[in-house]
């Protein structure tokens, strides 16, 4: 699910999937009906905002990106291997035998 900020003084969604803080979803609760964790479905219009943060799940056209702003999603660093140390003494080579 994508996330997306209100760029307008408000923005009316009527349907699909969003997903709430508990601090947004409490008051909207007679509007939604839980999908899961703090996923909800969209059963009658919900309004929001300017700056407030929402995930979406629905159709997003060209109309609606003129009122909300995609935020891109923050992915963790990976951690870089490090190269072998050159400290670490090679390892012996067999010896051949003497006859």
């Amino acid at each position: 699910m994508k996330t997306y900020r209100i760029d307008t003084k408000s923005y009316r969604f009527f349907h699909g999937l969003v997903q709430l803080t508990e601090k947004q979803a409490k008051p909207r609760m007679h509007q939604l009906v839980p999908r899961g964790e703090g996923i909800f479905e969209i059963v009658q219009p919900i309004e929001f905002k300017a700056g407030e943060e929402l995930g979406f799940d629905g159709e997003v056209n060209a109309a609606l990106l003129q009122n909300i702003t995609p935020i891109p999603e923050i992915k963790p660093e990976k951690k870089q291997e490090e190269p072998p140390s050159a400290s670490k003494p090679a390892p012996k080579g067999k010896k051949s035998k003497k006859k």
